[in-house]
């Protein structure tokens, strides 16, 4: 009859005897070592696509806010009122380049006409 290196129970002879590290073992105790050693492995962060984006803001939106201002007016509204901090940059953003995007478009009218 083994005798478990763990908890020194005795392995019966109808009981499986485990090796865990070149030791003889009980099922229970093989259970409790793995899971332990299972347990204190660091895992892999997982990645989902909301923890991937950044913070700063969406560039299509911005150049469809430059390119066309009132549309970038209309989003830079709806990103603002959207409770998230990061839709708020995003929506301050657009209404910034939206103006950007007027006053040059003025200034060029200006200057091609005068």
């Amino acid at each position: 009859m083994e005798k478990c290196s763990n908890c020194g129970r005795v392995i019966g002879k109808l009981e499986q005897a485990f090796i865990f590290c070149e030791n003889v073992v009980c099922g229970e105790c093989d259970l409790r070592l793995r899971k332990q050693i299972k347990a204190s492995i660091p895992t892999a962060p997982s990645y989902s696509p909301s923890r991937l984006k950044t913070d700063s803001p969406d560039t299509a939106l911005i150049i469809i806010s430059f390119l066309i201002p009132l549309a970038g007016i209309i989003i830079g509204a709806i990103y603002c009122s959207k409770p998230k901090q990061a839709d708020k940059k995003t929506g301050e953003s657009c209404l910034i380049w939206a103006v950007i995007g007027i006053v040059s478009c003025i200034l060029f009218c200006a200057l091609l006409f005068n």
